[in-house]
């Protein structure tokens, strides 16, 4: 509980920063927590498995086993690009040409959170 307290505390300044986009304007819709698809909606992979591979905000990618919670294992897609770990292992980073899954472990305690990218996060 209190890693995830601290988790979500380390965060709080990119979460005002992406919700402050949301009032922009009367003709722009964005929306902070969003589908896979939404950020690339050219990648066919991410329309695959929308309920575990989400975004928050453009930056971050949240990986949670949201379907199957007896699941040691799942397979969670990665669009091509640089993907680093913000939490353990920090700065655990890989890079793939083309969308790809990558098998992490999914019990249910467990989530994944990797940023994107070309993007800085304020912690």
């Amino acid at each position: 509980m209190r890693t995830a307290i601290n988790r979500k505390y380390h965060l709080i300044r990119y979460y005002y920063s992406q919700m402050s986009q949301i009032s922009i304007g009367a003709n722009t819709f964005y929306t902070m927590y969003k589908p896979l698809f939404f950020e690339f909606p050219e990648d066919k992979g991410a329309f695959e498995d929308i309920a575990n591979n989400v975004m928050i905000g453009s930056a971050i990618k949240v990986s949670v086993n949201a379907k199957n919670i007896t699941a040691n294992l799942t397979d969670f897609y990665f669009p091509a690009g640089t993907w680093c770990s913000l939490f353990e292992p920090i700065g655990d980073c890989f890079y793939n040409d083309v969308g790809q899954s990558v098998v992490l472990g999914s019990q249910l305690h467990e989530y994944y959170a990797h940023i994107r990218e070309g993007h800085i996060i304020p912690m």
